[in-house]
């Protein structure tokens, strides 16, 4: 690129509001993290505390339905009914769906650092190893054994934030190919 034509491009109006736009958003948060006080930083390590204590107890609460359910159905001696599927299949789905909730305010910055990488990577990434597809695999012998048609399957597309998580904070682990 010769000179003139480096200056035709810097001259442009648009090249100007792009740089003008980058720098201000860098110079804000330089200017937001430097402004802060000792008792609002202090605030927002407690309002993150906070949140992920929530997740945790909510995480906690549907892992204990989600596992009551089945306790239910493995202690059956009777054969199983849609009641029972229904049951397992609920829970288990609003236990994911807390897990998918709970890696969406880790990928934010919602939830204390110390917390996601303690209990809430190790949690995501055995729910992606091992707990969701036994999940997929109780939901279809259950359903054989009702006689009900049932195609549910493990697909990375409906758990892209719980993978998300584990691929930025849990890199060193080998994570299950699975079908798109």
């Amino acid at each position: 690129m010769s000179g003139d034509q480096a200056l035709t491009l810097l001259g442009a109006p648009n090249v100007w509001s792009v740089v003008t736009f980058v720098t201000g958003g860098v110079m804000g948060f330089f200017v937001k993290v430097l402004a802060m006080s000792a008792s609002e930083r202090s605030a927002h390590k407690q309002r993150l505390y906070e949140n992920s204590n929530a997740h945790k107890r909510e995480r906690e609460r549907r892992y204990l339905d989600y596992t009551n359910a089945i306790s239910a159905y493995c202690l059956k001696t009777d054969k199983p009914t849609l009641a029972d599927f229904q049951s397992v299949a609920t829970t288990g789905e609003l236990y994911f769906n807390e897990l998918k909730i709970m890696a969406a305010a880790v990928l934010d910055g919602r939830t204390d650092p110390a917390s996601a990488k303690n209990s809430f990577v190790p949690d995501i990434v055995e729910a992606l190893e091992k707990s969701i597809p036994r999940h997929y695999e109780t939901l279809k012998k259950m359903a054989d054994l009702i006689g009900a048609p049932y195609e549910g399957k493990f697909k990375r597309s409906n758990y892209e934030v719980l993978f998300a998580v584990a691929e930025k904070y849990a890199s060193n682990r080998t994570l299950p190919p699975i079908g798109a």
